[in-house]
């Protein structure tokens, strides 16, 4: 097919590219493209109902689009975003989160209390990132391949990460290697967890080897979401399940407030510094959350932060039986969410108020938060 001219929608897809119709009809999916400009686009994919595309010139470019500030913007596969405004990127998020919730759950976001979006800084804000190791460098893999290249910049990482990756020197035969930043300092896989003072809510230990979230402000912003919520739930002030626990992150929040918890995690490494923290009236418990039964035990609430996979079926009908009136669910995919909304709304629940959290700026991704009741 050749090239076609197209005009994009104002808004991104849920996959962070541009949105266009072909002549006959058929959506386009443009990368490259930023909303409500004029393109000149390579088909690369047909299928019956939708094509995809790459640009090839902008004819016209639209208001949102910005000039990335990354040298290695087109190669690298992590930020596909940096040629739209920051803002821009936030209200597409936004549009394709209510659309999922109406599209994907099928319920309508009216009566849902929605609370503003959260907005990191678009540059600068992360402080954990994996790299794949090449010709002695350290990099990441390119669009739309699986090919290493080196970086000489990544302004995503914060300061002090991107100039201790661009330093790296690997040791001979490793492959990839994962840095978390913390204080200033950075710390590699192989090195002792540290103790961090983590704001109003108490201490946590943190590691390079264990999953950590790589936006600090925003997990700042989600921690203090969760407590403002659960204050105003007496649920939470009772027997409270946490599932997918981490090493504690949101642990310490639910904790605060429960008068019992059982926090679930089965990542031995994470368990370990979960345990580390001797938190008062938290049972942990060593246990795969993912396929969790729950015995016969019944709580008053729930919190759960599983992978981007979501939650199987047998656990949400579990959590219907014996997780209590409250459930909040935390989702770093937003068409997953909406996807246990969905099944959790056939069980009677209703959501009740969500927000979303820009974690990932320059990329297509989102955290949301939802609070979901019963009755």
């Amino acid at each position: 097919m050749k090239p076609l001219e197209l005009l994009t929608e104002p808004l991104l897809a849920q996959g962070g590219d541009a949105v266009a119709r072909a002549p006959d009809g058929r959506v386009v999916f443009v990368s490259g493209a930023a909303p409500s400009e004029r393109v000149r686009a390579k088909i690369v994919q047909e299928n019956k109902t939708f094509l995809r595309a790459e640009v090839r010139a902008v004819l016209e470019a639209g208001p949102a689009r910005v000039e990335p500030r990354c040298p290695h913007f087109g190669d690298c596969g992590g930020c596909t975003s940096q040629h739209v405004s920051a803002p821009a990127q936030l209200e597409s998020k936004q549009a394709a989160f209510l659309a999922a919730l109406s599209k994907i759950a099928r319920i309508d976001p009216a009566p849902v209390k929605l609370e503003a979006p959260w907005a990191s800084e678009p540059y600068g804000y992360r402080a954990r990132a994996r790299f794949a190791v090449t010709a002695g460098r350290l990099g990441y893999r390119a669009r739309g391949d699986r090919r290493a290249i080196a970086i000489t910049a990544c302004p995503v990482l914060n300061p002090a990460l991107e100039a201790a990756a661009i330093a790296y020197d690997p040791a001979p035969g490793q492959k990839e290697v994962e840095l978390l930043e913390t204080g200033g300092r950075v710390l590699t896989e192989d090195e002792a967890p540290v103790l961090i003072q983590d704001g109003a809510f108490g201490p946590l230990y943190v590691s390079a080897a264990v999953f950590h979230q790589q936006n600090p402000a925003g997990n700042q912003a989600l921690l203090e979401t969760i407590a403002a919520w659960i204050n105003e739930r007496p649920e939470f002030g009772g027997n409270v399940l946490e599932l997918f626990a981490g090493s504690g992150n949101i642990t310490r929040v639910l904790a605060a407030r429960a008068a019992r918890l059982v926090a679930v995690e089965g990542e031995g490494a994470a368990v370990s510094l979960l345990s580390r923290l001797k938190l008062e009236k938290v049972e942990v418990r060593v246990a795969d959350a993912a396929s969790a039964t729950l015995a016969e035990e019944r709580y008053d609430a729930a919190l759960v932060d599983p992978p981007r996979t979501g939650l199987a079926q047998p656990l949400i009908e579990a959590l219907a039986a014996r997780g209590g009136s409250s459930l909040l669910y935390v989702s770093c995919d937003p068409a997953t969410f909406a996807r246990d909304l969905g099944r959790f709304s056939a069980l009677g629940y209703a959501l009740e108020r969500a927000r979303l959290f820009d974690f990932y700026p320059q990329t297509p991704h989102a955290e949301v938060l939802g609070l979901l009741r019963r009755g």
